[in-house]
């Protein structure tokens, strides 16, 4: 997970997704208000679940994370 300064990040609200059952944090950045990043705890590990964008629609995002 990439660590971000708090002024990037505009709010983080948690919620229990119903589809996979997980408590996810919702995140919006500040360069990029309109688009909610999805994270999730992995085995402990904190990881970016949504957006999952094809590959070449991925330079549209400002803040995908690389997946594992």
């Amino acid at each position: 997970m990439e660590l971000y300064e708090e002024d990037e990040i505009l709010s983080v609200d948690s919620s229990l997704s119903i589809g996979s059952f997980h408590y996810v944090a919702n995140v919006l950045f500040t360069d990029e208000p309109q688009q909610v990043y999805e994270y999730i705890n992995d085995d402990g590990k904190i990881v970016q679940a949504f957006p999952n964008p094809e590959p070449e629609d991925s330079s549209s995002y400002q803040h995908l994370e690389k997946q594992e």
